[in-house]
């Protein structure tokens, strides 16, 4: 659901109806739901959305645009399952192309990843950017971006969250 607030601090308003209605019989993908929306800011008037598609075949990274908040675009699903945790770069790089970081879940573990696209339809060029922490880590079982990189003068921020396992019960940080 989509809110609003003028300052960002009160005065919320709650849209009643999903943005990406989840269970509709033409996205097939999302019939558990959409979850885990990454807003990236693309342009004055353009936004992408990457989001974790899940249906009975699993978690998939899928991606949608708006420009108002009030309608999207659904792009569908980008990269299959299971995968989850992406957020795409705020602007091209130099050569062009857009940066996605995401999680598939390898037999090695769930660390982040990227691909490259010049459309954001086709993605490839994989490559692993930032491997789980290993043994006592706060972030040994898994790790996930937040929130898009955001530019500072010392390059880019990512901020992203881990997992440790403790006991039988799953800490995120």
């Amino acid at each position: 659901h989509v809110a609003r607030s003028r300052n960002g601090v009160d005065g919320w308003a709650v849209e009643h109806h999903a943005l990406l209605e989840p269970g509709l019989p033409e996205y097939p993908y999302e019939e558990w739901g959409c979850e885990d929306p990454r807003v990236t800011r693309i342009g004055p008037h353009k936004w992408v959305i990457a989001y974790t598609a899940y249906s009975s075949h699993g978690p998939a990274v899928a991606l949608a645009t708006t420009e108002d908040f009030v309608t999207a675009d659904r792009l569908g699903i980008v990269l299959a399952p299971p995968n989850k945790d992406a957020t795409i770069f705020p602007e091209q790089t130099y050569e062009g192309v857009w940066l996605l970081l995401h999680r598939p879940v390898t037999g090695t573990g769930e660390h982040i990843w990227y691909a490259c696209s010049p459309d954001m339809l086709h993605w490839a060029k994989p490559g692993l950017l930032f491997p789980e922490g290993k043994g006592p880590w706060w972030d040994a079982e898994r790790i996930g971006v937040g929130a898009p990189p955001i530019p500072t003068p010392a390059g880019w921020l990512l901020i992203y969250h881990g997992v440790k396992v403790i006991g039988n019960h799953m800490i995120y940080r």
